[in-house]
């Protein structure tokens, strides 16, 4: 239901809380994971949060209270390609991930070093950083290929469909990964053909080395390539315990204020505070 809500109710309930809480900043996030992760990495009570259900939506939804006069409302979203493509959100009431989004922040921080030594295998993983490759790096190189359809579809308005992807061209060991098994899987998860040989082209004639792929892999593929790692490569897990949505929910949770304090975007709330007094997020 919320999901269907316009950007102008989500600034009328802007509206309502700045009633309610005259003094207190009112922060917009894209979704429900990015409520759960603010809340515990922000000094502020649930209740002054409002979950937008989307990326655009939240960045309609902070436009919509400028132009309503709302003071005091901050706009949290992921970058997405933004960096890659010169698209970054133009406002100074909109900060944004560090890298692609927030799960890509997660995986490269400590709290990936701390799942692993729960869930994974010390002597697995330490047979893959005896042939110079750890973990992040493995996932990350596996999800590449879907990471440039993921571009190609945003900026050619493909509109492909990578909802409901079941990663199979992965495999076991995220190894000699064809990168026309990972057009084919989506465009088969679309229902339709058109446009596959450009995507093919495009992927085969991207240039990784030139940018901070980063910017480019998805944090929820990272995710469920970490899952199959987890199940052959670098554990023994059950798929079972291997759900990308809930080994986001461990990364989280592993995810301290003191390292969040060292990222951009914290640098970048900062600023915000102190471009609107009184309003904190901080402290």
């Amino acid at each position: 239901m919320f999901d269907q809500m316009t950007s102008d109710a989500f600034a009328a309930e802007a509206l309502f809380l700045r009633a309610q809480y005259p003094r207190s900043a009112i922060v917009l996030v894209e979704g429900d994971s990015d409520l759960r992760m603010f809340q515990q990495l922000l000094d502020m009570d649930i209740d002054r949060f409002i979950t937008c259900y989307g990326r655009q939506r939240a960045l309609d939804t902070i436009e919509a209270t400028i132009n309503a006069n709302v003071l005091g409302v901050l706009c949290i979203v992921d970058a997405d390609f933004g960096r890659l493509t010169g698209l970054l959100p133009n406002s100074l009431h909109v900060v944004v991930s560090d890298f692609h989004d927030f799960e890509v922040m997660l995986m490269n921080s400590k709290s990936l070093e701390r799942l692993l030594i729960e869930e994974g295998s010390r002597e697995k993983i330490k047979a893959q950083t005896d042939n110079g490759r750890t973990v992040l790096e493995i996932i990350t190189t596996a999800c590449i290929p879907l990471g440039c359809l993921r571009l190609y579809s945003q900026i050619t308005s493909a509109a492909l469909k990578f909802e409901g992807l079941r990663y199979r061209f992965l495999g076991r060991r995220l190894a000699n990964i064809q990168r026309r098994d990972v057009v084919k899987e989506v465009f088969d998860n679309t229902g339709r053909y058109v446009g596959l040989k450009e995507a093919n082209e495009y992927i085969n004639a991207f240039d990784v080395a030139a940018i901070d792929v980063r910017e480019l892999v998805c944090g929820h593929d990272l995710s469920a390539a970490l899952g199959r790692a987890l199940q052959s490569l670098v554990g023994s897990r059950p798929a079972i315990y291997c759900a990308a949505s809930e080994l986001e929910a461990k990364l989280r949770m592993g995810y301290s204020r003191e390292e969040f304090a060292q990222t951009a975007i914290h640098a970048e709330i900062l600023a915000w505070e102190q471009r609107n007094p009184p309003f904190t997020c901080l402290h």
